[in-house]
């Protein structure tokens, strides 16, 4: 009686499908050759996952937190990637690098599952020492980043961005007296007129902007007519999507500030550069973002989401950014970010130098994302199953969202399978269970998969023979084999004076059957709990009562009944007996 009889009999293999996808950790692909591959060069992407990235040279002066990725040489004096959340990338490293902080903040951060970071591989081009840091988490990968894929493709979403974008019609300029009785413009963006958040603001507004100042630093300064008191939250400041798009610049240079005292600002300034300075509600707002509640280590790191930017699709000279508060695109233009202080926000650019330290505050919510569907072992998904996920971390699954209905009990989310997948968003940081709760008719129950979820990275824990998960890829956990001994024992009935003993023992696997022996010279019937695995015997003797000796010459039936009444069919040529025995019939719905 072979293995793919009773699979096919018992149907008994299910499996969990997880399809784990996520939109801020690692985009990752893979080449011909198994070498990973950064794939997703969407501006939000990148900025939600790095703090420089550049084709070129980034040379920085100070401390990065953030990770980053370097198409050119990379030089430092100070440490980097306290709070890198995806694979740094350097593609020439010569020495004087700084020391890499191997994600030190995180590390110190109350997220659950964090030593996962701890590992992370991170990848060079080309090095004429090591790296200082973690050593052995850096491997040669030169092609980990297509420069010129991710160029273009960041260019041509820049542009999109500024063609999106609406210029401030003219009632939004004003004229303010000063103290010396002189008038300053300036232009007040109300954000509440701008749904998406786009704004451009092209070449000749900043120029009149500049003509029209006296002495005074001129100003483009955002406020909210729909908020009770007209001034622009920090909330909706950092988190509601606002891009200020500064077209037309072309190869000229741009000072861009928001605290106009700072000393760098006028360092740079002769009268020939665009002056761009920006304000909140009528006061400079450097260091502002610093003051979103939930930011760690001193305002150096906030994994919360933060989408202020600022686009300069065209612009290919150099850009002064001092005191930055919020991310710069230039991905044609030289980016220098001064201020010998501090910044909160990312930067993409064609070349980085900093002296002023970078503070890591991704883009996008590092969201938590994955699917689950329930299939048999080849692959046709079930209905049926009652699941369950429940969660254990520092969050709640108040604010999660599924593609279907799912009754939400505390922690813990349940639902019945209809055969197609429900997907699951905004899932917090933590360790997760998924159990079936009730297998579809004829199925055993599956084994518990336990995964966690931290910062968009999904890694399985048990239930798949410890295999890891990351980002986009796509598991089949099929459950562990359960061994199972059943041992019975009868006594037959005859009409003669010798009574023997029919003895049935069975090592099998799967759901449960009905077995009925009987004999041509004694009437037996035995119903034994069995179960079928890939290996299945069945030992069948024939003994007398009085001293065990086997009974030779005896033409034994054995007939099958399946959990639904039905009877077992035997396939031609797919049950074998041992030496001394005889197959008489072995097809239909008996084997004798």
């Amino acid at each position: 009686m072979n293995t793919s009889l009773f699979k096919r009999i018992a149907g008994v293999v299910t499996s969990f499908v997880l399809a784990l996808v996520v939109c801020a950790s690692p985009a990752l692909a893979a080449d011909n050759e198994g070498n990973e591959r950064y794939s997703d060069y969407s501006i939000e992407h990148i900025l939600s996952s790095f703090g420089y990235f550049t084709p070129g040279d980034l040379v920085s002066d100070n401390h990065i937190v953030g990770a980053i990725a370097v198409g050119g040489e990379f030089t430092s004096k100070d440490g980097w990637g306290d709070g890198s959340i995806t694979p740094n990338y350097i593609q020439s490293f010569q020495g004087g690098g700084g020391t890499f902080h191997t994600h030190s903040y995180i590390m110190q951060m109350d997220i659950p599952g964090k030593e996962l970071l701890a590992n992370m591989t991170n990848y060079y081009g080309e090095r004429t020492s090591a790296i200082d840091g973690q050593e052995g988490n850096w491997i040669q990968n030169p092609d980990y980043i297509d420069w010129n894929a991710a160029m273009s493709e960041i260019s041509s979403q820049s542009q999109r961005w500024a063609d999106q974008s609406v210029v401030p019609a003219e009632d939004n300029f004003s004229y303010e007296p000063t103290w010396d009785g002189q008038r300053l413009l300036s232009l007040d963006i109300d954000v509440s007129k701008y749904p998406d958040g786009k704004i451009a603001i092209p070449r000749s507004v900043v120029e009149r902007l500049n003509a029209e100042a006296s002495w005074t630093v001129p100003s483009i300064n955002l406020i909210d007519s729909s908020a009770p008191d007209g001034k622009l939250s920090l909330e909706k400041l950092a988190k509601s999507g606002i891009t200020l798009s500064f077209t037309g610049v072309g190869d000229k240079d741009v000072i861009l500030v928001t605290n106009s005292f700072l000393p760098e600002a006028w360092e740079h300034w002769d009268g020939n550069q665009l002056f761009v300075a920006l304000s909140v509600n009528g006061h400079e707002f450097n260091q502002l973002l610093k003051e979103i509640p939930g930011t760690e280590h001193n305002g150096e790191i906030y994994l919360g989401g933060m989408n202020l930017a600022y686009n300069f699709p065209d612009s290919t000279g150099n850009i002064y950014s001092i005191a930055q508060s919020g991310h710069l695109i230039a991905p044609k233009a030289y980016v220098q970010n001064l201020g010998r202080s501090n910044f909160e926000g990312n930067v993409i650019a064609a070349r980085i130098y900093a002296d002023s330290e970078q503070h890591f505050y991704p883009y996008n919510i590092t969201e938590n994302k994955f699917d689950i569907t329930k299939t048999d072992e080849d692959g046709i998904a079930l209905s049926g199953a009652v699941l369950e996920l429940s969660y254990d971390g520092n969050g709640s699954l108040s604010d999660m969202s599924a593609s279907k209905p799912v009754d939400i009990s505390g922690n813990t989310a349940t639902w019945t399978s209809d055969g197609t997948a429900v997907s699951f968003s905004k899932m917090p940081d933590g360790k997760y269970t998924l159990r079936e709760v009730t297998p579809p008719s004829g199925y055993e129950t599956a084994e518990p998969i336990v995964f966690e979820a931290l910062l968009g990275e999904i890694t399985v824990a048990s239930g798949v023979d410890g295999l890891n998960s990351y980002s986009g890829h796509l598991f089949t956990i099929v459950d562990e084999e359960i061994v199972t001994t059943t041992t019975t024992t009868t006594t037959t009935t005859t009409t003669t004076t010798t009574t023997t003993t029919e003895t049935t023992t069975t090592t099998t696997k799967a759901t449960i059957i009905e077995t009925t022996v009987t004999t041509t010279e004694t009437t037996v019937t035995t119903t034994v709990t069995t179960e079928i695995n890939a290996k299945t015997k069945v030992d069948i003797n024939k003994v007398d009562n009085l001293g065990g000796a086997e009974v030779v010459g005896a033409t034994l039936t054995l007939t099958g009944t399946r959990p639904d009444g039905t009877p077992v069919e035997f396939a031609k040529g797919s049950v074998f007996v041992g030496d001394g025995g005889q197959v008489v019939n072995a097809s239909g719905a008996s084997l004798v």
